[in-house]
């Protein structure tokens, strides 16, 4: 049980916790150990000694010292620039934020200046006590909304709110984000790079940004220049991304007409700071996030939070995952965006997004635009042509699942249909793929209807297929072949397998390395077998060989002798024979040298003739390159495991509408989070050979 230690103290009111809010943390959180921070110092470090994750306005760094256990640092509040971060991060401890729900005070304070200053009630308050009548005065100092371009610097869920609220005025809205929300049409979206364009057109600028070093006095002389008789300038997002002496010289200028700030640097500004006497410019004492439901919403916003980090860790099978991995998926699962997603349809907006209601909105050359821009490799189809197995395995248990089969029209209209959406690349596993007896004609039509240089068909096999079949599978077009190896010693491949022979498997092996087609070798880790996955690794010394080496996971038949064989890759690498080989062994991080997509680890040794690799799904569920579209045997297509966005092909397959299918897929891929070094997170790779696994009661 995770230990949770909540610090809500505060000066203000609606940002305190109260008894009922407090009460409603420990009945609905029942899965944790629940304390508060109290008044007395020393109980206090005692709480910080046994908590696991913290959750309060502040958190002091001398408090590491203290807090042994801790890992995760949540804060109420959308801005994380008064915590150390980067010193917390080296204590391997992470920091999240919470934005959705500020959107909600902070868009009423936006919206109060620009209706201020454009009915012209700013500009002329306090002349009812100088003039009998001052309509002529508003008449010069007011402006229209109506078709006017709002552009909104940093827009994250702050600024989608933002755009929601300016609809009814007919204004356009312009977004200027690193990972731009292309699925948000209210929105023409720019990146950073296209901030000229953007500010050169926009009569409103609002500045959302957070603030880091990269941002600090982004607004400057050189930006405040490409402002073309801006109307109105408003910053509300953090002081020390605009420089005060240019924003001064903008207005005196003439280059902004009005400007309203709610943020500063340093704060507050100082009394001889001249923003603070110039008529056409408003500043409030940072009430932006003023809000009587304020601890409402952020309690609600962390028991949701918490309830899902339950799931996230049930699925991890956290017991075996090293903690700087759970760290990272914490990072990836629970960002703003995903968090904004799942709050809008806890809220019952499930409707925003329903991406088959939004499918007529999106054009095949926008979405693969859109996808382009993201960086992440293409999708790729991942087929299970079948779940019957001639093996075996005991970590496996394909022989008591029944298909209900595509049929070959159905493979033909998925691939046609894949390929107007510029995939070139099928997979084709099982069960065991090659007793299929339409598995040379699925392979055919593969290679008959994907098109590119880049073309690749692949399949995964046991060994168990004849040469008569390997040869007609490349001729039909298969270019790569995936063998299951698992020992090389016969008494323990049988035992592992249930039945084959490694030698007559290895000499199929040498048949597709001389028929010229590229070759893997996959071979699961289990402790009791480590000196076989060891001779499979040597393998790539003498064969031009891609050899990996893939973590034993908690699910099917495994969960019986689970804490008995896993074995990490980091363990793995401690022990004798493969620290003599990793003596030598450099990581490759140019993948596509050895024409690799999948996620993992990979090495090459300098004289030997392969690679070797792992994938460690169990110690590092996460993955960097989530584009696989799967399909299982029934027809059922998995744009994402942990999302369970599953669709079943049978009414689309029949009316002919596949590339709907593939509109929805691409707007499940834009809609994951995008991660400037990882572009995406798509978390562990399940078992998906059969329509029923563990994880399906969440896609109900």
């Amino acid at each position: 049980m995770y230990r949770l230690l909540v610090n809500l103290e505060s000066n203000c009111d609606f940002w305190k916790l109260n008894g009922a809010l407090a009460n409603r943390i420990v009945s609905e959180l029942s899965d944790f150990c629940i304390e508060f921070w109290g008044e007395d110092e020393a109980e206090n470090i005692e709480k910080l000694s046994r908590c696991d994750i913290y959750y309060g306005w502040r958190f002091e760094t001398e408090w590491v010292g203290y807090a042994k256990k801790l890992f995760w640092v949540i804060i109420p509040s959308a801005g994380k620039d008064y915590i150390d971060v980067e010193f917390l991060k080296k204590n391997e401890i992470v920091v999240t934020s919470c934005s959705f729900f500020h959107g909600i005070p902070m868009t009423e304070q936006i919206m109060s200046y620009i209706l201020g200053f454009s009915r012209g009630i700013f500009q002329t308050f306090g002349l009812q006590t100088e003039k009998d009548w001052w309509k002529e005065e508003v008449k010069e100092a007011f402006f229209d909304l109506y078709g006017k371009k709002l552009a909104i610097i940093g827009c994250g869920s702050v600024g989608n709110r933002l755009a929601e609220a300016v609809k009814q005025y007919n204004m356009q809205v312009m977004g200027v984000r690193r990972n731009p929300d292309y699925l948000n049409r209210n929105i023409e979206w720019y990146t950073p790079d296209k901030i000229a364009e953007v500010l050169k057109q926009a009569d409103i600028v609002v500045n959302l940004l957070p603030f880091t070093e990269e941002n600090r006095d982004f607004f400057n002389k050189e930006r405040f220049a490409m402002m073309n008789n801006c109307l109105l300038y408003i910053n509300i997002g953090r002081g020390q991304t605009q420089n005060d002496i240019d924003l001064i010289e903008a207005l005196e200028q003439g280059r902004i007409k009005y400007c309203a700030l709610d943020v500063y640097d340093p704060k507050p500004p100082a009394m001889d700071n001249k923003l603070r006497y110039m008529k056409n410019v408003i500043m409030t004492p940072k009430t932006g996030v003023f809000f009587y439901h304020y601890m409402d919403f952020a309690v609600r916003y962390f028991i949701i939070m918490m309830r899902k980090f339950v799931e996230l860790i049930a699925d991890m099978n956290v017991k075996y995952v090293e903690q700087k991995y759970i760290n990272i998926a914490i990072e990836k699962y629970f960002t703003a965006k995903r968090m904004d997603n799942i709050m809008l349809q806890e809220d019952g907006e499930k409707d925003k997004f329903d991406f088959l209601n939004k499918l007529d909105l999106f054009s095949r050359e926008e979405l693969l635009e859109k996808y382009k821009a993201t960086g992440r490799n293409h999708p790729f189809l991942a087929f299970t042509v079948n779940s019957f197995c001639n093996r075996n395995c005991i970590f496996c248990d394909a022989k008591n699942h029944e298909d209900k089969i595509l049929n070959l029209e159905d493979y033909r209209k998925i691939a046609q249909a894949a390929n107007r959406w510029g995939v070139t690349k099928a997979h084709l596993s099982g069960g065991e793929p090659t007793i299929r007896k339409e598995i040379v004609e699925i392979a055919r039509i593969m290679d008959e209807e994907l098109k590119g240089p880049k073309k690749q068909i692949g399949i995964t096999t046991n060994g168990s297929l004849s040469f008569e079949l390997i040869d007609k599978l490349i001729d039909a077009g298969v270019n790569t072949f995936n063998f299951s190896v698992h020992s090389l010693d016969k008494d323990n491949y049988e035992s592992i397998m249930g039945a084959g022979d490694p030698e007559d498997v290895m000499k199929k092996v040498r048949h597709c390395l001389e028929r010229g087609v590229r070759t893997k070798v996959n071979c699961t880790l289990m402790r009791s077998y480590l000196g076989d996955a060891l001779e499979i690794i040597r393998l790539a010394k003498d064969l031009p060989l891609d050899v990996r080496l893939v973590e034993l996971q908690y699910i099917g038949p495994a969960v019986n002798f689970f804490d008995k064989e896993f074995i990490s890759e980091t363990e793995t690498l401690q022990q004798p024979g493969f620290r003599e080989i990793m003596e030598h062994a450099y990581e490759t991080k140019d993948r596509k040298k050895i024409g690799v997509r999948s996620p993992g680890t990979y090495y090459l040794i300098d004289g030997w003739k392969g690679s070797f690799g792992f994938i460690s799904n169990t110690s590092r569920p996460f993955c960097a390159d989530g584009n696989r579209i799967k399909i299982t045997p029934s027809g059922r297509v998995r744009p994402c495991t942990i999302e369970c966005a599953d669709l079943d092909l049978e009414t689309y397959l029949k009316e002919d509408k596949m590339d709907d299918v593939f509109k929805y897929l691409f707007l499940n891929y834009l809609n994951r989070d995008v991660n400037p070094n990882h572009r995406g997170y798509h978390y562990i790779d399940v078992d998906l050979r059969w329509d029923n696994y563990k994880f399906d009661t969440k896609c109900q």
